[in-house]
């Protein structure tokens, strides 16, 4: 069940008494949406609102910071990793119904507010991390191995004195040696199995995002690239379709005033942006320079946690674990 960081109770029985005005509240479900959501966010009715019906309901959803509400179910690597490639993907929707919406339109305000109330970015997120986890093995295999087993091989292309520093920073982390050469050649298999396991124990340990802020960072970069990338089809068939609707609103949308609106061009030119951003922007390729990036600053935090340890032995007190719980 997601948790927003307000308990929003159950509908209220139609027809319920409005205490701070002594009046019956008439029996719309606009209006009992309406209020539930208000009380919950703390937003007093405004003058004017006593009444309940499907307007006055439009009128009160306008209020509401839906963000605030919604993106309490996000910390900030998934807002950052999750909800920005799931949102990214979905925008040239959203732009192609804003260009047949004419400017103002109350309808358009109250279907992107029950939208973010409904937790429906928490669901795009999730999908986002789903199709992301999904391709990351391919990925890996196409690049011949996860970016941190390529960095730890000995015939990897990583700077061979960082190699062998990284090695013994985490033979120690193991508590038992890595691979030589000569058994990662007799053996690759095997050698990738331990390269593999020390990484993940490796992830683990650096999870406290405050003493490790450069691993964080990275980690949110790659996740954020991968999960974009994961999106990247149904992107470009978004971005296509929003690209044909603000085109087409820019010819045949109907306007009050009969003037010429700039809304449906600026769409359109952001939803050819996006889907050039698509087909040639976000690749393997991309998502490759920050995999490695992300594995560089893990390994990198191996070897500040061996030195940290080195002093404690020189000085005779017992080294300081900085460990963070898994979660």
């Amino acid at each position: 069940m997601c948790h927003t960081g307000h308990n929003i109770p159950a509908a209220r029985k139609r027809g319920r008494r409005d205490s701070t005005r002594g009046k019956t509240t008439p029996s719309f479900p606009n209006c009992e949406l309406a209020r539930e959501i208000l009380e919950t966010l703390d937003l007093p009715l405004e003058t004017g609102e006593e009444s309940c019906d499907t307007s006055w309901a439009a009128s009160a959803l306008r209020r509401v910071p839906w963000n605030m509400a919604n993106l309490n179910l996000f910390d900030h690597y998934a807002l950052r990793a999750r909800l920005q490639p799931a949102l990214i993907t979905l925008l040239p929707l959203a732009l192609g119904v804003f260009a047949w919406s004419e400017p103002g339109a109350r309808w358009m305000t109250t279907l992107w507010t029950v939208l973010g109330t409904s937790g429906a970015t928490y669901l795009v997120a999730i999908i986002a991390r789903n199709r992301g986890k999904a391709i990351e093995g391919g990925l890996w295999d196409s690049w011949g191995g996860s970016p941190t087993t390529q960095l730890l091989r000995h015939s990897g292309s990583a700077n061979p004195i960082l190699r062998e520093f990284w090695h013994d920073s985490l033979a120690k982390f193991l508590k038992r040696p890595l691979p030589s050469a000569g058994e990662e050649i007799a053996d690759p298999k095997a050698a990738d199995a331990v390269y593999g396991a020390v990484t993940r124990l490796l992830i683990n340990e650096r999870r406290d995002t405050k003493k490790h802020p450069l691993v964080y960072k990275e980690n949110v970069n790659y996740g954020f690239s991968r999960n974009l990338f994961a999106m990247r089809p149904i992107g470009i068939a978004v971005s296509t379709a929003g690209l044909v609707a603000s085109a087409a609103a820019s010819r045949y949308a109907p306007t009050s005033s009969g003037e010429i609106q700039i809304l449906p061009y600026v769409s359109s030119a952001a939803c050819l942006l996006l889907l050039l951003c698509w087909l040639f922007v976000v690749r393997a390729d991309w998502v490759k320079v920050a995999a490695v990036a992300y594995a560089e600053r893990l390994l990198e935090s191996s070897g500040k946690q061996a030195a940290k340890r080195r002093t404690a032995e020189q000085r005779g007190t017992p080294p300081v674990n900085d460990a963070a719980d898994p979660h």
